[in-house]
């Protein structure tokens, strides 16, 4: 007896622009912080040991949630949790836009910390609705809109920051 897998289901390429859109923006949300941190320990007043906190948070925040969202949409669908984390980073970038201390925009840094679950979550939806040679190329342009979006965000993050204020850097990816 021959079992035959199903075809890939197909999704349409304004799905690959969706995901590449995610992956642009959470690349310039997941940069923004480090090189605006002078200007964000003069208006917060924070220490040296707060602004390195403040830098790494959403990354630690990332690599805890990763294996859980991978886990999450193992068992309730990919689009399902990254939908759910896409509205948490939400939260998280409107916290840190309005943040008026450190402690609020620690919070609005770790719900953004979400972001980097959807990334792995994006290659494993991708897999899944496209054939083998359309999914590489796929995971491809979100792999390097991501990168894109991590060179957007540390160029842009300075001038929107002093330019308009430091809110507006994480509302604009946001």
């Amino acid at each position: 007896m021959t079992t035959t897998s199903a075809p890939p289901l197909r999704i349409g390429k304004s799905a690959v622009r969706a995901l590449g859109i995610l992956a642009l923006a959470t690349g310039a949300l997941e940069s923004v912080v480090t090189p605006t941190l002078p200007l964000l320990r003069r208006e917060l007043d924070m220490s040296h040991s707060e602004g390195a906190l403040l830098s790494i948070v959403l990354l630690v925040t990332g690599a805890l949630i990763t294996p859980v969202a991978g886990k999450l949409g193992d068992r309730y669908g990919g689009k399902r949790v990254l939908v759910r984390l896409m509205v948490v980073v939400c939260a998280g970038g409107l916290v840190s836009a309005l943040a008026p201390s450190l402690p609020v925009l620690l919070l609005g840094q770790i719900l953004q910390g979400a972001m980097v679950g959807a990334l792995p979550l994006s290659f494993i939806l991708v897999r899944e609705h496209l054939a083998e040679g359309e999914s590489k190329v796929a995971i491809g342009v979100v792999s390097g809109l991501f990168v894109g979006g991590t060179m957007a965000g540390t160029l842009a993050a300075g001038p929107v920051a002093e330019g308009l204020s430091r809110h507006w850097m994480f509302a604009l990816p946001t």
